[in-house]
């Protein structure tokens, strides 16, 4: 999927991080897969990452930036940071959107698998 700068998301978007994740027992690890949605259609499946609670935010964050819809800083709105450090709530704030998202733990085989 080919998205362009000026595709950013509009104020009033709605975005839903659905994630998923499972507890390595040997190792003592989390890890985490996601699949965002941008206004009802799913835009990206990222597949298993290392991290635990709200990681899962923090990378469909990183995957929106990188696919166009989130500009890397938020300086043009009053923001002195990148986009990628501020919490889901402050993005939500600072850019007039909704964020949904869940988080549900599981069997590894149960991680999302990134599309081919």
């Amino acid at each position: 999927m080919d998205i362009k700068a000026e595709n950013f998301l509009e104020p009033g978007a709605s975005l839903f991080f659905e994630g998923r994740a499972w507890w390595d027992k040997s190792g003592g690890s989390v890890y985490h897969s996601v699949r965002i949605w941008v206004n009802g259609d799913i835009v990206a499946v990222v597949p298993m990452r290392y991290g635990y609670e709200n990681a899962y935010h923090m990378t469909a964050v990183q995957q929106l930036f990188e696919l166009g819809y989130l500009p890397e800083t938020l300086t043009d709105i009053g923001a002195t940071r990148p986009t990628r450090e501020y919490p889901t709530w402050r993005i939500e704030k600072i850019l007039g959107i909704t964020i949904y998202s869940s988080l549900a733990y599981g069997k590894k085989s149960e991680l999302f698998k990134a599309a081919k």
